[in-house]
């Protein structure tokens, strides 16, 4: 199985820059090309959250724009720019939508050799993250209801300390509770986040 990830997209209202300066949309656009040249078309793409910048709802109709030539069944988590009650109002091609609440969902089509498992980090109001005893309670109850399937966990803040000052000032709340979970269930193959704007591999419970 072959999963594309995008993260951190923060697209913003046609014609405007992020900060000022970034032009956001035309980088997307340029990752969605990039994803359809590659010689294996991927089975799955996931966006680690941060979908757009101010968590309006232009923004994710364009986002939802720009993301329309991929084909791709797509799964999304938030981050701490999204807003989720819009996105249950915006998103209607996405593989699965969770419920309102925590944006949280466990899923494995039959075809899959391995779980998605989305966990909801955002703390809202804060760009920092937070896994709350609700938020774990449910992740330790899917991976008990079969602890053998190989498993993927997507979340926006990434559960480790970084060593990059700014960035750990908002970094994750209960990212030791999470880690003793993860330490318990040998079937998590990987973790995959957003949030920090670079590539950093790191390990929590024994797990990447």
């Amino acid at each position: 199985m072959l999963i594309a990830q995008l993260t951190d997209t923060h697209i913003k209202p046609k014609g405007r820059l992020a900060y000022h300066k970034v032009d956001t949309a035309v980088m997307l656009m340029a990752a969605v090309e990039n994803i359809h040249q590659l010689p294996q078309s991927p089975d799955l793409v996931i966006i680690t959250g941060d979908l757009v910048d101010q968590g309006s709802h232009e923004e994710y109709e364009h986002l939802i724009e720009i993301l329309s030539s991929l084909k791709q069944p797509k799964l999304v988590v938030p981050g701490n720019h999204d807003d989720r009650a819009v996105m249950h109002r915006v998103f209607n091609d996405l593989l699965l939508k969770p419920a309102p609440g925590f944006w949280q969902f466990s899923y494995q089509a039959p075809h899959w050799p391995i779980r998605l498992i989305g966990l909801d980090t955002v703390d809202q109001g804060q760009s920092g993250g937070w896994l709350c005893n609700d938020r774990l309670a449910w992740l330790e109850a899917e991976l008990e209801k079969d602890p053998h399937t190989p498993t993927l966990i997507m979340m926006h803040h990434p559960p480790f300390i970084t060593g990059i000052g700014h960035m750990d000032d908002i970094g994750l709340r209960g990212r030791e509770a999470f880690a003793d979970i993860v330490r318990r269930f040998s079937k998590i193959e990987l973790i995959l986040c957003g949030h920090l704007h670079r590539n950093i591999r790191s390990t929590v419970g024994g797990r990447s």
